[in-house]
């Protein structure tokens, strides 16, 4: 009986393994590349004189793929302060990736040339601004500095 019993069983066990199969399954997902900018503070305070205030702006690198070079720069600028006029070497823009990057109007126009590994994992970058004039030596009023930043990937 014990031996018809181990009998049965094996021949059960045998059946139950011939209905098993394996099976390969995979999940799978595209990750379409990425270029672009995403305003995460849209404002912050101009400061006058030779220093950069803490008060800055705040922009998001939209930029997946390492092997890509990216070039950040100034694509559109407009100074709004009434009827008096400032020169291009005098506004001055600090860019932090965290690396620091300073330069006038002129250069933020030509722009930088960056890579994924200078950005922080956020991919944030902060800009302040500055007028290089006394704060004393402008009329009283409102000034604007309005301005597009644009990235390239290449």
């Amino acid at each position: 009986m014990k031996q018809f019993l181990i009998s049965l069983l094996a021949v059960a066990l045998l059946s139950l393994s011939s209905l098993s199969r394996a099976a390969q399954v995979h999940f799978h997902k595209h990750i379409d590349e990425s270029c672009g900018i995403e305003v995460i503070k849209e404002r912050g305070e101009i400061h006058f004189g030779r220093r950069f205030g803490s008060d800055s702006l705040t922009l998001k690198l939209l930029a997946n793929n390492r092997d890509k070079r990216l070039h950040f720069r100034l694509s559109y600028f407009n100074i709004d302060m009434g009827a008096e006029t400032i020169s291009s070497e005098r506004i001055h823009f600090k860019v932090e990736t965290p690396e620091r990057f300073v330069g006038n109007l002129d250069y933020w126009r030509q722009g930088i040339e960056l890579n994924l590994e200078q950005l922080d994992s956020s991919k944030e970058v902060r800009i302040s601004a500055r007028v290089d004039m006394n704060e004393y030596q402008m009329p009283a009023g409102e000034f604007s500095l309005n301005m597009e930043w644009h990235l390239d990937c290449y």
